[in-house]
């Protein structure tokens, strides 16, 4: 017998109660989207932008090393960071290799938000944990360039 006095009878009714279960734990992390309108409703986005890693490892079959894994990532977060913001990948190399990397636009301070918009929610919080900052290096990094522009 189990905690909730149900027999599984099959795998399959098995899977069921334990998705139920998990969902019954977690309910305010899995329905957050209903409360915070700065959750997206579903996780296409993600999806998306694991497509072409995916796509990269099938074709490619591997990384050899862990360094060109990260190189590759670095790269692919800059063109798609630039893409969300309506600029081309050729233009944001060029820009690159001649007079330095495109940074986007900081964003507005919370006080500066329309008061309509939520800034940031306890479950959006939790999923993003406390790593919002740069690294000291990679800001200092960041703050050079955008004086040199």
């Amino acid at each position: 017998m189990r905690d909730d006095s149900r027999p599984a009878k099959t795998p399959l009714q098995e899977r069921g109660w334990s998705l139920a279960n998990r969902f019954d734990t977690h309910r305010d992390m899995i329905l957050a989207f209903l409360h915070d309108l700065s959750i997206p409703l579903t996780n296409n986005a993600a999806e998306r932008e694991v497509r072409p890693v995916k796509v990269k490892q099938r074709s490619g079959g591997c990384w050899r090393t862990l360094d060109g894994l990260a190189d590759f990532a670095i790269i692919w977060s800059y063109l798609s960071t630039a893409a969300k913001h309506g600029l081309d990948h050729l233009d944001v190399l060029v820009e690159l290799f001649t007079t330095g990397p495109w940074l986007p636009p900081d964003p507005a301070p919370a006080e500066q938000a329309a008061p309509h918009q939520v800034t940031s929610s306890p479950a959006r919080e939790h999923r993003l944990g406390h790593h919002h900052a740069l690294p000291p290096a990679r800001e200092a990094n960041r703050e050079s360039h955008s004086r040199s522009r």
